[in-house]
């Protein structure tokens, strides 16, 4: 192992300790308010989704009302063609990796969406972004376009491990 592996080891290892001695859960927070954008989602709660969200994606998406108005019209152009959310299983987070002032992590889940027919599967990630170490966040959705994640944070750590986009799969219904 290289210094600098064990530079990075001891940096990483001594964030994580701190983060325990101050008493904040930076992945469970994480994973909690994944979940709780999922949750809402499923709620059609858009005004709490869009509260999630990163702040820079609802400023170049108009504004918050513009924003929850956008998420609410898809949501029932879905419906309207047979789609509705069923349900969403949210993994543990990435480990934090720190950038300037912010944290950044990775939280993969699982969404299973009622289709036409059968349901859609689709594994998904976003990428959370917490200005105040891992108190509250705020989230990308990482599952459309990686480059366009890159766009919004151009101050996103290379070390931060962003997965590969996979298609939904589709299940029949067995009846």
């Amino acid at each position: 192992m290289n210094l600098q592996c064990v530079c990075l080891s001891l940096l990483l290892g001594g964030f994580a300790i701190t983060q325990v001695r101050e008493g904040v859960d930076v992945k469970g927070i994480a994973k909690r308010q994944v979940e709780d954008v999922n949750n809402a989602l499923v709620k059609e709660d858009y005004a709490k989704v869009i509260d999630l969200t990163y702040p820079k994606v609802i400023e170049l998406g108009g504004g918050r009302e513009k924003m929850i108005g956008a998420l609410k019209a898809s949501m029932s152009d879905l419906k309207t063609k047979g789609f509705a959310l069923m349900s969403n299983k949210v993994d543990d987070p990435s480990e934090p990796v720190a950038a300037g002032d912010e944290l950044f992590i990775v939280v993969t889940y699982l969404l299973e969406m009622k289709a036409p027919g059968g349901k859609l599967l689709q594994k998904s990630f976003v990428v959370g972004i917490s200005p105040d170490q891992g108190r509250n966040w705020t989230f990308i959705d990482g599952g459309t376009d990686v480059a366009k994640v890159r766009q919004f944070l151009p101050n996103l750590p290379e070390r931060l491990k962003l997965p590969e986009q996979q298609p939904p799969v589709f299940e029949k219904d067995k009846s």
